[in-house]
Protein backbone atom coordinates (compact mmCIF):
# COMPACT_ATOMS: atom_id res chain seq x y z
CA UNK A 1 0.00 0.00 0.00
CA UNK A 2 2.91 2.25 0.89
CA UNK A 3 4.90 0.86 -2.09
CA UNK A 4 1.32 2.04 -4.77
CA UNK A 5 1.27 5.57 -2.86
CA UNK A 6 5.00 6.32 -3.27
CA UNK A 7 4.55 5.20 -6.76
CA UNK A 8 1.60 7.30 -7.85
CA UNK A 9 3.56 10.53 -6.00
CA UNK A 10 6.22 9.63 -8.20
CA UNK A 11 4.27 9.41 -11.80
CA UNK A 12 2.75 12.73 -10.32
CA UNK A 13 5.66 14.29 -9.81
CA UNK A 14 7.60 13.01 -13.04
CA UNK A 15 4.75 14.03 -15.27
CA UNK A 16 4.90 17.66 -13.87
CA UNK A 17 8.43 17.96 -14.80
CA UNK A 18 7.95 16.70 -18.41
CA UNK A 19 5.10 19.02 -18.79
CA UNK A 20 5.75 22.20 -16.94
CA UNK A 21 9.34 22.22 -16.68
CA UNK A 22 10.63 20.82 -19.40
CA UNK A 23 8.28 21.19 -22.13
CA UNK A 24 8.82 17.44 -22.74
CA UNK A 25 6.09 14.91 -24.04
CA UNK A 26 3.57 14.82 -26.30
CA UNK A 27 -0.31 15.86 -26.61
CA UNK A 28 -2.40 13.63 -24.91
CA UNK A 29 -5.24 12.02 -27.39
CA UNK A 30 -7.73 10.12 -25.57
CA UNK A 31 -8.96 8.82 -28.59
CA UNK A 32 -6.45 6.57 -29.21
CA UNK A 33 -4.48 6.07 -25.99
CA UNK A 34 -6.28 3.37 -25.02
CA UNK A 35 -6.13 1.14 -27.98
CA UNK A 36 -2.07 1.79 -28.36
CA UNK A 37 -1.46 1.69 -24.33
CA UNK A 38 -4.32 -0.87 -22.92
CA UNK A 39 -5.59 -3.50 -25.23
CA UNK A 40 -2.69 -4.34 -26.69
CA UNK A 41 -3.34 -8.06 -26.07
CA UNK A 42 -7.15 -7.78 -26.70
CA UNK A 43 -9.91 -6.43 -24.50
CA UNK A 44 -10.42 -7.84 -21.24
CA UNK A 45 -11.60 -6.63 -17.53
CA UNK A 46 -7.86 -6.61 -16.28
CA UNK A 47 -6.27 -4.54 -19.34
CA UNK A 48 -9.28 -2.10 -18.75
CA UNK A 49 -7.37 -1.23 -15.57
CA UNK A 50 -3.86 -1.42 -16.61
CA UNK A 51 -1.82 -3.63 -19.22
CA UNK A 52 0.28 -4.62 -16.32
CA UNK A 53 -2.23 -5.37 -13.55
CA UNK A 54 -2.52 -9.16 -12.68
CA UNK A 55 -5.72 -10.47 -12.59
CA UNK A 56 -6.33 -11.40 -8.88
CA UNK A 57 -5.68 -7.54 -8.61
CA UNK A 58 -8.17 -6.58 -11.23
CA UNK A 59 -10.68 -9.09 -9.73
CA UNK A 60 -10.60 -7.49 -6.30
CA UNK A 61 -10.48 -4.00 -7.44
CA UNK A 62 -14.00 -5.08 -9.25
CA UNK A 63 -15.51 -6.77 -6.35
CA UNK A 64 -14.64 -4.33 -3.79
CA UNK A 65 -16.42 -1.85 -6.10
CA UNK A 66 -19.24 -3.83 -6.61
CA UNK A 67 -19.59 -3.71 -2.57
CA UNK A 68 -19.82 -0.27 -2.65
CA UNK A 69 -22.07 0.14 -4.92
CA UNK A 70 -24.60 -2.17 -3.45
CA UNK A 71 -23.78 -1.13 -0.53
CA UNK A 72 -25.14 2.37 -1.15
CA UNK A 73 -27.92 0.95 -3.07
CA UNK A 74 -29.20 -1.27 -0.19
CA UNK A 75 -28.89 1.11 2.52
CA UNK A 76 -30.64 3.98 0.19
CA UNK A 77 -33.67 1.73 -0.82
CA UNK A 78 -32.52 2.20 -3.70
CA UNK A 79 -34.52 -0.26 -6.59
CA UNK A 80 -32.66 0.00 -9.78
CA UNK A 81 -34.39 -2.82 -11.64
CA UNK A 82 -36.66 -2.06 -14.89
CA UNK A 83 -34.34 1.17 -14.45
CA UNK A 84 -32.55 3.19 -17.79
CA UNK A 85 -29.01 2.97 -16.33
CA UNK A 86 -25.78 4.84 -18.59
CA UNK A 87 -22.49 3.33 -18.31
CA UNK A 88 -19.67 5.50 -19.53
CA UNK A 89 -16.29 3.82 -20.25
CA UNK A 90 -17.82 0.84 -20.55
CA UNK A 91 -14.36 -0.89 -21.49
CA UNK A 92 -14.76 -4.51 -21.68
CA UNK A 93 -18.57 -4.21 -20.11
CA UNK A 94 -17.68 -5.72 -16.53
CA UNK A 95 -20.45 -2.83 -15.18
CA UNK A 96 -22.61 -3.91 -17.70
CA UNK A 97 -22.80 -7.10 -16.99
CA UNK A 98 -22.90 -5.96 -13.51
CA UNK A 99 -26.08 -4.26 -13.98
CA UNK A 100 -27.39 -5.95 -16.29
CA UNK A 101 -27.55 -8.95 -13.42
CA UNK A 102 -30.17 -6.56 -11.60
CA UNK A 103 -32.55 -6.67 -14.35
CA UNK A 104 -32.83 -3.20 -15.57
CA UNK A 105 -35.41 -1.69 -18.55
CA UNK A 106 -32.29 -0.79 -20.40
CA UNK A 107 -28.35 -0.08 -20.49
CA UNK A 108 -26.39 2.83 -22.61
CA UNK A 109 -22.88 1.77 -22.60
CA UNK A 110 -20.29 4.12 -24.63
CA UNK A 111 -16.35 4.03 -25.02
CA UNK A 112 -14.01 6.34 -26.54
CA UNK A 113 -11.73 3.08 -27.69
CA UNK A 114 -12.60 1.89 -30.85
CA UNK A 115 -11.34 -1.58 -29.79
CA UNK A 116 -13.60 -1.48 -26.81
CA UNK A 117 -16.56 -0.48 -28.80
CA UNK A 118 -16.45 -3.22 -31.33
CA UNK A 119 -15.44 -5.79 -29.08
CA UNK A 120 -19.07 -4.41 -26.87
CA UNK A 121 -20.98 -4.41 -30.13
CA UNK A 122 -20.03 -7.99 -30.53
CA UNK A 123 -20.63 -8.89 -27.38
CA UNK A 124 -24.16 -7.58 -26.73
CA UNK A 125 -25.07 -7.88 -30.77
CA UNK A 126 -27.87 -10.71 -29.23
CA UNK A 127 -28.87 -8.13 -26.54
CA UNK A 128 -31.94 -5.50 -27.25
CA UNK A 129 -31.74 -3.83 -24.10
CA UNK A 130 -27.89 -2.60 -24.10
CA UNK A 131 -27.92 -0.13 -26.85
CA UNK A 132 -23.15 0.35 -27.48
CA UNK A 133 -22.26 3.76 -28.48
CA UNK A 134 -18.58 5.26 -29.27
CA UNK A 135 -17.03 8.59 -28.72
CA UNK A 136 -16.20 11.11 -26.07
CA UNK A 137 -18.98 10.58 -23.28
CA UNK A 138 -20.08 14.70 -23.57
CA UNK A 139 -20.36 13.89 -27.46
CA UNK A 140 -22.28 10.66 -27.08
CA UNK A 141 -24.63 12.41 -24.02
CA UNK A 142 -25.25 15.26 -26.81
CA UNK A 143 -26.57 12.65 -29.59
CA UNK A 144 -29.10 10.96 -26.81
CA UNK A 145 -32.67 11.78 -26.38
CA UNK A 146 -33.00 9.78 -23.01
CA UNK A 147 -33.61 10.24 -20.01
CA UNK A 148 -31.59 8.05 -17.15
CA UNK A 149 -32.10 6.31 -13.29
CA UNK A 150 -28.55 5.86 -12.76
CA UNK A 151 -25.03 7.29 -14.39
CA UNK A 152 -21.81 4.94 -13.75
CA UNK A 153 -18.91 6.41 -14.34
CA UNK A 154 -16.19 4.16 -12.43
CA UNK A 155 -12.90 4.90 -13.34
CA UNK A 156 -13.43 7.21 -15.65
CA UNK A 157 -13.71 11.17 -15.12
CA UNK A 158 -10.23 11.51 -14.42
CA UNK A 159 -9.06 10.42 -17.49
CA UNK A 160 -10.90 13.83 -19.13
CA UNK A 161 -8.02 16.47 -18.60
CA UNK A 162 -9.38 19.43 -20.10
CA UNK A 163 -11.39 21.16 -17.12
CA UNK A 164 -14.25 23.01 -19.03
CA UNK A 165 -14.78 19.72 -20.85
CA UNK A 166 -14.83 17.69 -17.44
CA UNK A 167 -17.01 20.33 -15.95
CA UNK A 168 -19.33 19.94 -19.09
CA UNK A 169 -19.75 16.85 -19.10
CA UNK A 170 -20.51 16.70 -15.58
CA UNK A 171 -23.42 18.87 -16.31
CA UNK A 172 -24.57 16.74 -19.23
CA UNK A 173 -24.69 14.03 -16.88
CA UNK A 174 -26.93 16.02 -14.03
CA UNK A 175 -29.63 17.12 -17.25
CA UNK A 176 -30.15 13.31 -18.60
CA UNK A 177 -30.73 11.94 -14.90
CA UNK A 178 -34.39 11.94 -13.89
CA UNK A 179 -35.23 12.62 -9.84
CA UNK A 180 -32.18 11.56 -7.78
CA UNK A 181 -28.70 12.15 -8.53
CA UNK A 182 -27.18 9.16 -8.67
CA UNK A 183 -24.10 9.03 -10.38
CA UNK A 184 -21.35 6.28 -9.31
CA UNK A 185 -17.70 7.00 -9.68
CA UNK A 186 -14.06 6.16 -8.16
CA UNK A 187 -13.93 7.23 -4.50
CA UNK A 188 -12.71 11.17 -5.02
CA UNK A 189 -13.18 13.40 -2.18
CA UNK A 190 -12.99 16.60 -4.26
CA UNK A 191 -15.33 14.66 -6.95
CA UNK A 192 -17.58 14.14 -4.63
CA UNK A 193 -17.81 17.98 -3.37
CA UNK A 194 -18.14 19.28 -6.35
CA UNK A 195 -21.04 16.97 -6.88
CA UNK A 196 -22.82 17.34 -3.54
CA UNK A 197 -22.24 21.23 -4.51
CA UNK A 198 -23.82 20.64 -8.35
CA UNK A 199 -26.28 18.32 -7.25
CA UNK A 200 -27.85 21.48 -4.76
CA UNK A 201 -27.37 24.50 -6.83
CA UNK A 202 -28.09 22.99 -10.41
CA UNK A 203 -30.37 20.04 -9.72
CA UNK A 204 -32.81 20.54 -6.86
CA UNK A 205 -35.00 17.45 -8.01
Amino acid sequence: MIKQFLWKRAKIAFGFLNTYIRKKGRKYDNTKWWDASFYTEGVSDRQTISQKKSIITAKYHYASMELQILKHLRNNGIHINQSNIMDIGSGSGHWIDFYNSIEPLKITGMDISLLSFNFLKKKYSKNDSIEIHQGKALEVIGKLNNDYDLVNAVGVMFHIVEDSEWENTINAIGNILKKRWDIYYRRSFWLHRWLKCANRQRWPH
